[in-house]
This record gives structure tokens, sequence and C-alpha cells, in this order.
């Protein structure tokens, strides 16, 4: 039973946690501190927004997942998915989905809403803005991780492991579980690494919220105030406070999803295929 309740909880982490919870952190008020603490956002989102609090935007994630790993790829093939090409066409699938993103942002940090999801499209202007900051975390995330890979392979021959030059040898559980420790170093910096780029994106898709959609928390005054035009605006314009709280709600998403995924490990050996230890997000789907 144990790797039952552990897919749920990794889910719970990884969607609710890392990417609900987060994406109002950073669109919220200073003043407010409503996501300071885990309790109090689950105790406010929970009488705001009902008991599915924790499921906000889900189906939609996952139509966007489906549209951009299997409908859109079906349409354009091609033979090496990891080659230029195959970077350039994830490039191209992420900004024709562009305004799906913003969507979800204002789902997700807004109070439910009687409206029908074509209505809340965001138009061509928002999909102008928004797509430089999405292709810029989508080369970051594509780009940050190969040196610190190349770091942890050397830190790998160091410790005399022969995992990464024979993948089918037989290995002791011991030597797996300090390789799979090391692997963690790139996935974590690259967490990191995305976390400026995709906290600006969502304080550009907050920024152009309707004014008839309500808030779920109080918004960052700046947002409706000063809206940021562009990335560097959306990036100044974030209060020191909201960017510690969101970088806090970054690495413990983080720690917690690792924890998850090696207990799951222990327990099954094939657990890695219903949940991985990088956080989600659109770019990372």
């Amino acid at each position: 039973m144990l790797p039952e309740l552990l897919i749920p909880l990794w889910w719970l982490v990884q969607y609710s946690y890392a990417m609900v919870i987060q994406t109002i952190a950073v669109v919220e008020s200073p003043q407010s501190g409503i996501t300071d603490s885990l309790r109090t956002a689950i105790h406010h989102l929970r009488v705001t927004a009902g008991p599915l609090f924790w499921l906000r935007g889900f189906l939609f994630f996952i139509v966007y997942d489906f549209t951009w790993s299997a409908l859109l790829p079906a349409l354009l093939p091609i033979s090496d998915s990891f080659s230029w090409k195959g970077h350039l066409r994830s490039f191209l699938f992420l900004a024709f989905l562009a305004n799906l993103q913003v969507l979800w942002v204002h789902i997700v940090i807004t109070k439910p809403s009687a409206k029908y999801t074509i209505q809340r499209l965001p138009g061509l202007e928002c999909w102008t803005r928004v797509v430089p900051i999405i292709i810029l975390e989508a080369v970051t995330h594509w780009l940050v991780p190969l040196y610190p890979m190349d770091l942890a392979i050397y830190l790998s021959n160091l410790s005399g492991f022969t995992d990464l030059h024979d993948p089918e040898g037989v290995h002791t559980l011991r030597r797996g579980y300090k390789l799979g420790i090391l692997g963690l170093i790139p996935c974590f910096l690259t967490c990191m690494a995305v976390l400026p780029a995709r906290t600006a994106f969502i304080r550009m898709a907050a920024s152009m919220l309707p004014n008839d959609d309500e808030p779920i928390v109080p918004l960052d005054p700046s947002l409706r105030q000063n809206p940021p035009p562009g990335i560097l605006d959306a990036w100044e314009s974030l209060p020191d406070g909201t960017w510690a709280r969101v970088w806090r709600i970054q690495a413990r998403a983080y720690i917690m999803s690792a924890g998850i995924f090696f207990l799951g490990k222990i327990a099954y050996q094939d657990f890695h295929k219903f949940a991985m230890v990088p956080l989600i997000w659109f770019n990372d789907c």
C-alpha cells in the first residue's frame, strides 16, 4: 500500500504546493502573509475556493500537458526529440500555447468564476508580452542542467561509482542511492535557476487579470497600479519578502519531493515511472 499512498502525496507536493500555492504566493500582497505558512494558506484556500482547492486548474493542466506532449508532436513529428530540432520544436509549441499558461495562472489566483473557459482566454496583446519570458524559462531549463550534470558525473567518478558507465550492470543498493543523491544536484540547481523567469512570468500574467475577476488573495498593489510591461520590470517590481517566500516554497517542495521519491524507490523499484524528482511545470511536462 505504501507506493499507492506515496504517488498521490507526491502529486500533492508537486502540483498543489509547488504550483498552486507558489503561484498564489508570487502575486500576493507583501502585507497579506496568507501564504507565509502552509497551514494558513490551506485554511484560506479551503474557505474561499472550497474543499477541492488543491486541484485548482488541474484538469486544465492535464489538457495542456496532453496537447503539448502528445497532440502537437503528432502533428509535427521528428525522428530525434533530443536534438536541436527537438528543442526548437518544443520552443515553438510553448510559444503557441503561451496564452494557455496565462489562463491557468488566472484560474489559480482568482475565486471560482461563472465565465466559460473560452471567455477567459487572453488576447494577442497578452501573447506578445509573455512569449519572450516563457521561451527564456524554457531555454534556462534546457541549458542549466548541462554543467551541474558534469559535476555530478565527476563526483560519481571520484566516489568509484560505475553506474554511469555500465547502466546494465549489477550495483549495490547503497551505491545506487548514493548515485541518486548525486543526481539531485543538477535537478535542484535547475529548479532554482528557472525560478526568477517563472516568477516574472506569473507576475506579468497576473498584471493582465481582467478587472471583473476577483483575486483569491489580496494582490500586490504594484501589479494593478504599475503593471510590468516586460521581463525586467516584472522582476524589479518583485518585493524582497515575496521573493524570499517563493524561494522557500520552491526549496521545501523540492526537498519533500526528493524524500517521497527515494522512499517510493525503496518500497517499489519502478516508482520513478509514476513520479520524478524535478518539480513539474508547463515547460517541464
